[in-house]
C-alpha cells in the first residue's frame, strides 16, 4: 500500500478542504514538521481512518472515535470528509469516509452523527457500507488495524512497548500478528485429552472403588484395628478383599455340608416316621372297617323291605300308569268334542241374526255417503290445480319481505357507517393534536442518546475497569512497592557496604602477611632445592645460617580468602545494584503513570493542574458523584424520551389506521345508498306481481286454500270410513258364520272315532293291572304313596331306593374284603408310639432352620464381597492400564502449556513455535541495529529467565560488543532504547511482510522518538531509513528535530492559527 493523495475536512485541527500529494516527492523519504500541537499526527490519523475508520495511535488514542475527530473550528453543519487515494498491487483505490451530523428538529442542534464510507476499485462495483469497506481493506491489506498500527503505522512511544514487553505480552503481540491459534489448539487438545482421561480414571477408578465400598458390608469378626486396610486407597484393599471372599467361600461350603448331613439325618427319621405311621394307619382302618362292616348286617332286613317296596313302586310307575294316562286322555277328548257340538249349535243361531243386521246397514250407509263424497273430490281437486298460483304468490310474498328486511337492514348500516365515521373524524382531530405536541421528540431522543453516551463515557473513564479510579489505586499500589523496593535497597546498602569492609580487612591482613609467606616459600625452596632467589631483590641464598627470615603467623589469610570476601561483596553489590535500577525504574513508571492520568484528568476535570490534588481526600470521589449525577439526570431524560417516541409511533400508527377507517366508512355508505334504491324498486315490481295472482285466485292465500282443501279431505275421509266400517262390520259377521258352521261340522266327524279310541284305552288299562299284580287302581296308587304326589318325585325317590340298595351290596362286598386284605397285611403288628421320633426331628429341623440362616447371610457377605472385589480389580486394572497413558498425557499436557517449572522458566508450546518467528524478527532487527548502534550492540533471545516459575522463551538481551556481556534492555538509555525499538519495530515489520503471503507494503509511517538521538545516532539511523525507501516504499516521519529538518529535504509543514491547520 502507497498513499498517493490524502485529502481532509473538518477533520482533526482541518478545517478547510485540505489536500496533500505524496507524489511530488522524488526521495521516498519525507518529513512532517511542524509546533506542537499543529496537526502532524492527524495527518496518519487521516490515513488510518480512511483505511480502518480508526485513529493512527493505540491505547488511550484508540477512544478517539470518528464523531470525536469533528473538527471544533467549523459547525457541526460541515461534514467531516477523509478520502484516501493509494496504489497496492499495481492498481489504484479510492476510499472515503464521511461524519454527517442531522439537525433535531425543535431545538435545530446537530446531535446525532451518521457515517457513510466507500471504496472505488478498478473494474469493480463500489462498495458503500463502512463496515463492507473495513472488511474488504482488511482483505485486500491483508491485515487489520491492530497490525497496521504494529508493523506500518508506528506511532509515537508504541513500538518502543515491544521492547520493554515481558514474554507474556511478546507472545501476545506475535500471536495476533501471525495466528498461534493451531498452536494454541493443540496446547489445549493435549489439556483436554489429559482432563478427559483424568475424569475417566476417577469415575472408572477411584471414584467407583469408593462407591463400591459404599456398599461394603463389614463382616462381624473384622475389628477396628483391620479396618484401616478396607479404606479406599489403601495398597492392599483388593488383596484383602480377595482374601475375605475366599474366606467367605470356605465359610459358605462348611455351611452347607453341615446341611446337608443335618438333612440327611432329617430325611432318614421322616422315613421312619412315616412307615410307622402307614402301620398305625392300618390298624385304625381295621377296626373301623370290622366296625363298619358289623353296622351293614344289622341294616340287611330292613334294607329286603325297602327293596320289596321299591319294586312295586317301579311296576305300578312304569308300567300301569301310562297306561291310565293313556285312557284319560282319550276319555277327555271324546267328552270335550261332544260339548263342542252343543255350544257351536247354540252360537250359529245368534251370528245368522247378526249377519242380517249388518248386511242391511251397509246398504243404507252407501245410499247416504257416496253422493256426498263425490261432491268433495270435484271440489278438492279444484284447489289442487290452483296450488301453483297460491305457491307463486307466496314466493312472491317471501321475496317482497326479504327486499324491505334489507332495506331495513342497510339503512342500519348506513346510520352506523355515519355515526363511526364522525367519531373517527374527532378521534383524528385529537391524535393530530397530540402528534403535534411530540413534534421534535425523535430527533430529542437521539440529542439525549448522545448526552447518555456521553455521560456514561465520561463515568467509564473514571470508574471503569482501566479508569482514572483504577489507575490511581494502581498507582497507590504501586507506590506501596516502591516503597518496598527502597527498604529492600538500604538492607542491601547496608549488607554491601559491611561486606565492603570485611573484604577491605581481609586484603589489608592479606598484604601484612605476605612477607611471612615469601620467607616460607624461601624455605621450602631450600630445603628442596638447596639454593632460593628472593622474588622482591633479587637476593640468592644456599642455606638458612645466618638469615633471619620473618615468621608466619597463625590465621593469616591467603589470597582465596581474599577472592572470597571479594566476591561476597561483588556479589552483594550486583544485588544492590539490581535492587536500584528495579527501584529506579519502578519509579520511573510511577511518575509516568501520574503523568498519564493528569493528561487523562485534564479532560475531564480541567480545574485539576497536579497529583496532590487530585489524589487529596475526597476529591475524586466528589467528581464521581458529580458525573454519577449527571449519568443518572441524562438517563432519566433519555428515558421520558423513549416513552415520548414510543407514544408518537402509537399515535401515528392509530392516525394510520383510523384514515384507513374513515376511507372504509364513505365506501360504505355510497354502497348502502346504491343498495337502497336498488330494494325500492324491487319492491315495487314484486307488490304489483301479486296484485295480479291475486285475481286470480279464489281464497287470499294458499295456506287458507290449503286449510279448505284439508277440511273437505277430512270430511270426505270420514265418510268413506264410515263406509269401511259398515263394510268391516258385515264381513265379520259373514265370516263368523261360515267359522261356526265348519267347526261343527268338523266336531260331528271326529266324535265315533274318540268314543272307540276311549274303549281301547280302557281295555288296555284292565289288562296291564293284571299283569303287574294290581286288583285295583287304589293299589296302585297305595303302591305309589311313599314316593310323594308328583311324578318328578316318585321317579327320583325310585332313583334314589335303587342307588341306596346298590351302594349298600357294594359296601357290604367292599368292606368285608377290605377287611380281610388288613387283617392279612396287619397280622402280629401292634401300634407304634411316634412322639419320641417327632421330637427329635422338630430338633433336627431348628437346627437346620439356623444353619440356613446362618448361611444366607454368609451368602449375602460373600456375594457383597465377591462384587466389591470384582469391581475394586475393575477399577484397579483401569488405573493401571491408564497410568502410563495418563503420566505421558499429563506430561505432554504441562509441556505443552508451559505449566511446569523447569530450570530456565516456563516454555509452551505455541510460544516455542513463536521463539522461531522471534528469532527470526531480531535477525532482521539487528542488520538494521548494527549500523545505527555503529555494531556496539546487537540483540539476543534469551529462552530462559530468572525465575523457574516465570514464563519464558521470548526475553530480550543486549549484548554489548565493547564489553562482551549481555545487558537488559532496561539498562539501555533513552536514545539507546529508541534505535533499539525502531530496529526491533522495523525487523517486526519485514519479518509479518514476508509471512503475509507476498502482501506488499510500500509505505512506513513513523511518529517522533528521534529526539533522544545524538548526532552520529541520528546520522546512522537516517540511513538506515534512506535504505527502507530503496525501490517504492515510502517512509514518513514526524518530528520537530531541527536536525531532521536539514537532513530531510522533501518535508510537509503544517501551521496552524486561530482558525485551524493548514500545509505550508
Amino acid at each position: 500500500m502507497r498513499p498517493v493523495i490524502l485529502e481532509m475536512t473538518a477533520f482533526g485541527s482541518y478545517a478547510q478542504w485540505t489536500s496533500i500529494d505524496f507524489r511530488v516527492f522524488d526521495h521516498n523519504l519525507y518529513l512532517i514538521t511542524g509546533d506542537t500541537g499543529a496537526g502532524k499526527t492527524t495527518i496518519f490519523d487521516g490515513i488510518m481512518m480512511a483505511l480502518y475508520g480508526e485513529a493512527s495511535g493505540e491505547g488511550d488514542n484508540r477512544s478517539r472515535t470518528f464523531e470525536m475527530m469533528h473538527c471544533d473550528h467549523v459547525d457541526r453543519s460541515v461534514d467531516t470528509v477523509v478520502k484516501l487515494t493509494f496504489e497496492h498491487m499495481g492498481k489504484t483505490h479510492v476510499v472515503e469516509r464521511t461524519l454527517h451530523y442531522l439537525k433535531t428538529r425543535g431545538t435545530g442542534e446537530y446531535t446525532k452523527a451518521q457515517q457513510k464510507a466507500q471504496l472505488w476499485e478498478e473494474d469493480k462495483a463500489p462498495i458503500k457500507n463502512p463496515k463492507a469497506v473495513t472488511g474488504r481493506m482488511e482483505e485486500l491489506l491483508g491485515m487489520d488495524a491492530k497490525q497496521f498500527r504494529k508493523i506500518v503505522m508506528l506511532a509515537q512511544g508504541e513500538f518502543k512497548k515491544f521492547l520493554d514487553a515481558d514474554s507474556d505480552e511478546k507472545n501476545k503481540i506475535l500471536g495476533e500478528l501471525f495466528d498461534n491459534s493451531v498452536y494454541v489448539y493443540y496446547q489445549e487438545l493435549f489439556d483436554r485429552a489429559r482432563n478427559k482421561l483424568e475424569r475417566r480414571r476417577r469415575e472408572e477408578g477411584s471414584d467407583k472403588i469408593v462407591r463400591a465400598m459404599e456398599e461394603f458390608l463389614w463382616p462381624q469378626e473384622i475389628s477396628e484395628k483391620d479396618r484401616e486396610i478396607y479404606t479406599p486407597g489403601h495398597s492392599g484393599l483388593e488383596e484383602a478383599l480377595r482374601q475375605l471372599t475366599r474366606q467367605d467361600e470356605e465359610a459358605v461350603k462348611g455351611l452347607e455340608e453341615k446341611i446337608k448331613e443335618r438333612q440327611g439325618r432329617e430325611n432318614g427319621l421322616r422315613e421312619q416316621l412315616g412307615s410307622a405311621r402307614a402301620q398305625n394307619d392300618k390298624l385304625e382302618e381295621l377296626a373301623g372297617k370290622e366296625k363298619f362292616l358289623e353296622e351293614l348286617w344289622e341294616r340287611k332286613p330292613e334294607m329286603e323291605r325297602l327293596e320289596e317296596e321299591t319294586r312295586r313302586a317301579d311296576r305300578a310307575f312304569y308300567r300301569v300308569r301310562p297306561k291310565e294316562a293313556l285312557f284319560s286322555q282319550a276319555k277327555k277328548v271324546y267328552e270335550d268334542t261332544r260339548e263342542n257340538v252343543e255350544q257351536c249349535l247354540e252360537s250359529l243361531v245368534g251370528q245368522k241374526e247378526e249377519k242380517s243386521r249388518r248386511e242391511e246397514a251397509l246398504e243404507q250407509c252407501r245410499s247416504d255417503y257416496q253422493p256426498v263424497i263425490k261432491d268433495l273430490e270435484i271440489r278438492i281437486a279444484n284447489i289442487e290445480r290452483a296450488i301453483p298460483n297460491y305457491e307463486a304468490l307466496g314466493q312472491k310474498a317471501r321475496e317482497l319481505k326479504a327486499e324491505q328486511e334489507k332495506a331495513r337492514e342497510t339503512k342500519r348500516v348506513w346510520e352506523r357507517a355515519w355515526e363511526d365515521k364522525s367519531r373517527t373524524e374527532q378521534e383524528i382531530r385529537a391524535v393530530d393534536e397530540a402528534i403535534e405536541s411530540l413534534d421534535g421528540i425523535e430527533a430529542e431522543t437521539v440529542s439525549l442518546k448522545a448526552v447518555l453516551d456521553r455521560a456514561q463515557a465520561d463515568l467509564n473513564k473514571l470508574t471503569g475497569e482501566n479508569g482514572l479510579k483504577a489507575r490511581i489505586q494502581e498507582i497507590h499500589t504501586r507506590e506501596r512497592e516502591l516503597k518496598k523496593e527502597r527498604e529492600g535497597l538500604q538492607i542491601l546498602t547496608r549488607e554491601a557496604e559491611a561486606l565492603e569492609e570485611v573484604h577491605h580487612q581481609v586484603y589489608q591482613e592479606f598484604i601484612s602477611g605476605q612477607a611471612g609467606l615469601l620467607a616460607r616459600s624461601l624455605k621450602q625452596e631450600l630445603q628442596e632445592k638447596k639454593e632460593a632467589s628472593c622474588p622482591v631483590c633479587g637476593t640468592v641464598f644456599h642455606s638458612q645460617e645466618g638469615c633471619a627470615f620473618a615468621e608466619m603467623r597463625e590465621g593469616m589469610p591467603e589470597q582465596r580468602d581474599v577472592d572470597k570476601a571479594k566476591v561476597r561483596f561483588e556479589k552483594k553489590d550486583r544485588e544492590r545494584e539490581e535492587q536500584a535500577g528495579k527501584a529506579a525504574r519502578l519509579e520511573s513508571g510511577l511518575q509516568a503513570m501520574k503523568e498519564s492520568v493528569l493528561n487523562s484528568v485534564r479532560e475531564l476535570m480541567p480545574e485539576c493542574k497536579d497529583w496532590e490534588t487530585l489524589d487529596g481526600s475526597g476529591y475524586l470521589g466528589g467528581i464521581i458523584s458529580q458525573y454519577e449525577g449527571q449519568r443518572q439526570k441524562a438517563k432519566e431524560d433519555y428515558g421520558q424520551a423513549l416513552k415520548g417516541r414510543e407514544q408518537l409511533s402509537r399515535l401515528k400508527k392509530q392516525r394510520a389506521k383510523e384514515a384507513e377507517n374513515i376511507k372504509r366508512y364513505e365506501e360504505l355508505i355510497k354502497s348502502c345508498d346504491e343498495a337502497r334504491q336498488e330494494h325500492g324498486l324491487k319492491s315495487s315490481a314484486l307488490k304489483a306481481a301479486m296484485e295480479e295472482l291475486k285475481k286470480t285466485l279464489d281464497h287470499p292465500d294458499r295456506e287458507t286454500a290449503e286449510c279448505q282443501k284439508r277440511a273437505w279431505e277430512e270430511k270426505r275421509d270420514a265418510l268413506g270410513a264410515n263406509i269401511r266400517k259398515a263394510e268391516l262390520a258385515y264381513e265379520k259377521a259373514k265370516k263368523d258364520c261360515q267359522v261356526t258352521e265348519g267347526a261343527l261340522r268338523s266336531s260331528r266327524g271326529k266324535l265315533p272315532g274318540y268314543e272307540q279310541e276311549m274303549n281301547q284305552a280302557e281295555e288296555l288299562l284292565r289288562a296291564e293291572l293284571a299283569r303287574q299284580g294290581f286288583e285295583s287302581l287304589e293299589e296302585v296308587k297305595a303302591a305309589l304313596e311313599p314316593t310323594g304326589t308328583e311324578d318328578g318325585d316318585t321317579e327320583q325317590w325310585i332313583l334314589d331306593r335303587r342307588q341306596e340298595a346298590a351302594r349298600y351290596k357294594n359296601d357290604l362286598e367292599n368292606v368285608g374284603s377290605r377287611v380281610r386284605e388288613l387283617k392279612e397285611e396287619t397280622k402280629g403288628l401292634v401300634k407304634t408310639d411316634m412322639g419320641r421320633m417327632e421330637d427329635e426331628i422338630r430338633e433336627l429341623e431348628t437346627e437346620r432352620e439356623g444353619l440356613l440362616r446362618e448361611l444366607d447371610r454368609r451368602r449375602t457377605l460373600y456375594d457383597n464381597h465377591r462384587k466389591t472385589a470384582g469391581l475394586v480389580g475393575e477399577a484397579n486394572g483401569m488405573l493401571k492400564r491408564t497410568e502410563s497413558a495418563f503420566l505421558r498425557l499429563d506430561s505432554l499436557a504441562d509441556l505443552a502449556a508451559g505449566t511446569r517449572n523447569t530450570a530456565g522458566g516456563k516454555l509452551s508450546f505455541d510460544r516455542y513455535v513463536m521463539g522461531y518467528l522471534f528469532r527470526e524478527v531480531l535477525e532482521m532487527a539487528n542488520q538494521r541495529l548494527d549500523i545505527m548502534s555503529g555494531g556496539r550492540y546487537e540483540l539476543v533471545h534469551e529462552i530462559a529467565v530468572r525465575r523457574d516459575n516465570a514464563k519464558a522463551g521470548l526475553e530480550i538481551a543486549v549484548l554489548d560488543m565493547v564489553t562482551g556481556k549481555r545487558r537488559p534492555a532496561s539498562s539501555l538509555s533513552g536514545g539507546e532504547s529508541f534505535f533499539v525499538s525502531l530496529s526491533l519495530a522495523l525487523g517486526l515489520s519485514d519479518v509479518v511482510q514476508n509471512h503475509a503471503g507476498g502482501t506488499q507494503l510500500d509505505a512506513l509511517f513513523i511518529d517522533e522518538g528521534f529526539g533522544s538521538l545524538d548526532g552520529d545516532v541520528l546520522e546512522r539511523a537516517l540511513s538506515v531509513l534512506n535504505q527502507l525507501t530503496e525501490g517504492r516504499r515510502l517512509v514518513g516521519i514526524i518530528s520537530h528535530v531541527e536536525r531532521l529538518e536539514e537532513s530531510i529535504p522533501q518535508q510537509i509543514r503544517v501551521r496552524c492559527g486561530e482558525n485551524g491547520s493548514w500545509i505550508q
